[in-house]
């Protein structure tokens, strides 16, 4: 684990824009970490699990997937980033966040029922 120190008494330690990315980055690392292990481990990969039949020994390659994708796609947010500005890839990765979670939810309860709807009148008939 990297940990960062600061000393005091030196001009200029503990303050400015380094110790505010240090204390980002530490924040961010905690932050993923617990995503990591308390909402997959513990919520995601027993119904990943009961839902597929996947057995035990498979399911670190569930986390390795997801820990893989997001790693990349992060590396791709920090380069669009400088490239675009800050603020502006954050509000692209919040809408897109927004809209994936929302088709998700829409597609567990309102998205089926129409979609069966209209592909029931032109279902061929049994002979």
């Amino acid at each position: 684990m990297l940990l960062a120190s600061v000393e005091v008494g030196k001009p200029g330690a503990g303050s400015g824009a380094n110790s505010s990315g240090v204390s980002a980055c530490g924040v961010h690392a905690v932050t993923a970490a617990v995503e990591v292990h308390v909402v997959h481990h513990q919520v995601a990969l027993p119904s990943l699990q009961l839902d597929l039949g996947i057995a035990a020994v498979d399911l670190p390659w569930a986390v390795n997937a997801y820990t893989l994708v997001f790693a990349g796609f992060l590396l791709l947010g920090g380069r669009l980033a400088n490239l675009h500005g800050r603020w502006r890839v954050f509000l692209a990765g919040l809408g897109l966040f927004t809209g994936a979670s929302l088709l998700c939810c829409l597609a567990c309860s309102a998205l089926p029922g129409p979609g069966s709807a209209s592909a029931r009148p032109c279902s061929p008939r049994p002979p």
